[in-house]
């Protein structure tokens, strides 16, 4: 049986099932290009315990579309 059989008999199973394997995939490629790219070490050598304490500063694009608050 193939996979395109399979969906034509289970559409349902296939609706629920396809968001959470591509929200599975694409926080793997994310890990994984984080691990590449150096972003995970430099996470773990800048890693801070405090809360942040500081205003929440707008920038520029904000003004354009709403922002909540």
């Amino acid at each position: 049986m193939n996979l395109q059989h399979w969906i034509d008999q289970h559409p349902t199973a296939f609706a629920a099932i396809f968001p959470i394997y591509f929200l599975s995939l694409w926080l793997l490629i994310g890990a994984i290009i984080s691990f590449i790219g150096g972003w995970f070490s430099l996470a773990k050598v800048y890693r801070t315990r405090l809360p942040f304490d500081g205003s929440m500063e707008r920038n520029g694009e904000c003004k354009a579309a709403r922002c909540g608050g």
